[in-house]
């Protein structure tokens, strides 16, 4: 009896290593594709000056077939963290490119056209294309060449840790979303929340640090996932449907979008997810929800009238990617010959901690230019951030390829090895702060990284797991 569930075990082993063999070329065949479509990428612009029209072309047959290649090569596909933070970061930078090759006027909110259609609007769809090129190869290159963990493998007795981190993050969350309201509610009054974007920020925004709830809620939402819900687990969501609900119509669709961008990865690691044509679909919902939102939340609940409002994606699109703008300021910016930064705005948290103690003091965050939020909400408005604008204010277009590779090559390994329960809450604590970041500044990635470290290892350490010697190198 023994022997013959030994050689089950064997054809059980012998079956998955060819399938991570032939995993393994496709992978590298998908590696050479790509390494031929970044070649033509370099060449193609020194050939000739393409138009805007040649290059929204571009961006998007760029962008689509580095989700596909991402798609079919990382364990979970489309549901994988690499594939749902390049989509993210691709629909928040190209948005836009729908109207470009239609040929259809989009509604901006500012009406700066210099951006969308000028030189500089061109440069900005060319520096995105590098760095989508850049991620997707430091992607491929860890799918390629990194060794890739069968989930099969993970120890049960693990499971008890899974367990408290699930529960410590479902705490967490229902935290965030009562501290949340309860600011809402001592400022501006729970009817905020049927009223106007604009009167919710004028009112917020100089009183208390929503940040923070926000941060709490990635931060929880990511560990509530690891484990099927239960009691509190079920409570916790509940409560962050609650605020989604009202959340996303009064125009906090960030917060709520960059938060279950950040958690559904989590939830594909242990359950099968939807096939890729049904979360198009999905998309598709999303994106008519989001136009909705944007009518209600210029006018409010209590006053939107089904006649104002229009169920476009490509509206919505033309909004959420309107994040292209920034990346068209910076280069504006530097264009007129102002200096690089040099990587001071990815360093300012721990800078600021510092100069706290120093004789000198700091400067007043208004004042500290350092801070990419700051410097653009002075110089430009409320247009938001980009992490591919940043990393160009920092170092150039070098800068938007390092950094996004480096981004790459992080997800890719999320991608092909997060099973264990450590990694699954490192996972967490990285991607929640990284996916805010594609569409705001960097400079709370470090404080809120460390922060969801912190809370990681106390639950480690509270945990007494003694795993067997051959599955130590689990966690």
């Amino acid at each position: 009896m023994a022997s013959i569930e030994a050689m089950r075990k064997r054809h059980i082993e012998a079956d998955v290593r060819e399938d991570q063999d032939r995993n393994q070329i496709n992978t590298r065949f998908a590696l050479v594709l790509w390494l031929f479509v970044c070649a033509w990428l370099l060449t193609q612009n020194d050939m000739f000056t393409p138009n805007r029209t040649f290059l929204a072309w571009e961006a998007l047959l760029v962008f689509l077939s580095a989700m596909f290649l991402i798609g079919r090569t990382a364990i979970d596909g489309f549901w994988s963290p690499a594939s749902i933070f390049l989509l993210v970061t691709g629909i928040f930078h190209l948005g836009l490119v729908g109207h470009m090759i239609a040929g259809i006027e989009p509604v901006l909110l500012q009406r700066d056209w210099q951006w969308y259609d000028g030189p500089i609007g061109l440069e900005s769809l060319q520096i995105v294309i590098a760095g989508i090129a850049s991620y997707t190869l430091a992607t491929l290159l860890i799918f390629s060449f990194a060794r890739r963990t069968d989930p099969s493998s993970r120890d049960p007795r693990y499971d008890v840790l899974l367990r408290r981190l699930s529960a410590v993050g479902a705490i967490i969350l229902l935290g965030s979303v009562l501290l949340w309201f309860t600011y809402v509610a001592t400022t501006v009054g729970l009817g905020a929340i049927f009223g106007t974007y604009e009167h919710f920020l004028a009112a917020t925004t100089d009183k208390v640090n929503l940040n923070i709830p926000y941060a709490g809620m990635a931060l929880g939402l990511g560990l509530t996932f690891v484990v099927p819900l239960r009691f509190i687990g079920w409570l916790a969501f509940s409560s962050f449907v609650v605020f989604a609900s009202a959340g996303f119509f009064l125009g906090l669709r960030g917060e709520v979008l960059f938060t279950l961008a950040a958690a559904i990865p989590v939830l594909a690691a242990r359950r099968r997810m939807p096939s890729a044509w049904l979360a198009i679909l999905l998309a598709v919902g999303v994106l008519v929800l989001i136009n909705i939102a944007k009518v209600v939340r210029s006018v409010g609940v209590s006053t939107t009238t089904l006649t104002q409002i229009t169920a476009s994606p490509l509206d919505a699109l033309a909004e959420m990617g309107s994040s292209i703008r920034v990346v068209a300021t910076v280069i504006r910016w530097h264009d007129s010959g102002e200096p690089f930064y040099n990587g001071d705005t990815y360093i300012v948290a721990i800078a600021r901690f510092f100069e706290q103690f120093s004789p000198l003091g700091r400067l007043e965050a208004e004042a500290d230019y350092r801070l990419f939020n700051v410097e653009i909400g002075a110089r430009e408005g409320p247009i938001g951030g980009s992490i591919i604008a940043e990393a160009f204010h920092n170092f150039g277009t070098v800068g938007v390829v390092l950094v996004l590779g480096l981004v790459g090559l992080l997800f890719a390994y999320f991608s092909r090895a997060h099973r264990s329960p450590m990694a699954l809450a490192t996972y967490v604590a990285l991607a929640a702060p990284l996916f805010n970041h594609v569409r705001n500044s960097f400079v709370g990635v470090i404080p809120y990284v460390l922060a969801g470290f912190a809370v990681v290892l106390i639950v480690r350490a509270l945990t007494r797991v003694r795993p067997s010697k051959e599955r130590a190198d689990l966690i």
